[in-house]
């Protein structure tokens, strides 16, 4: 008889909700929260993986890595990987295969 590993849905630690069990991320937001984001004073902000270059004749862009925040009522650059979710303190960094990944730094 084969062990299996048991899958368990894991809830966000912002608002509760379930979602897929995430073996490297266990404590992870999910994507509503992540979509909803600010910094300290409550503006919203998004991530990347991704950033846009201006040059001189157009913007254009390029896979750089890392975690790159903008603001998303302005698309100006947020210096920093620290966030809120709910009132809960997180931070951002990129996933181990692409993308990005908010986490509290400690639990509700």
């Amino acid at each position: 008889m084969s062990k299996r590993a048991v899958r368990v849905n894991q809830g966000c630690p912002s608002c509760g909700k379930k979602q897929r069990h995430n073996e490297g991320y266990p404590n992870h937001l999910c994507s509503e929260c992540a979509a909803k984001v600010t910094d300290k004073k409550g503006r919203p902000i998004g991530f990347s993986n991704v950033e846009k270059v201006t040059t001189s004749r157009k913007k254009v862009t390029i896979h750089v890595g890392g975690a790159h925040g903008y603001y998303q009522d302005s698309g100006a650059p947020y210096r920093g990987t620290d966030c809120y979710a709910g009132g809960l303190r997180c931070r951002v960094e990129e996933a181990h295969f692409g993308g990005i990944v908010i986490k509290p730094e400690s639990r509700k």
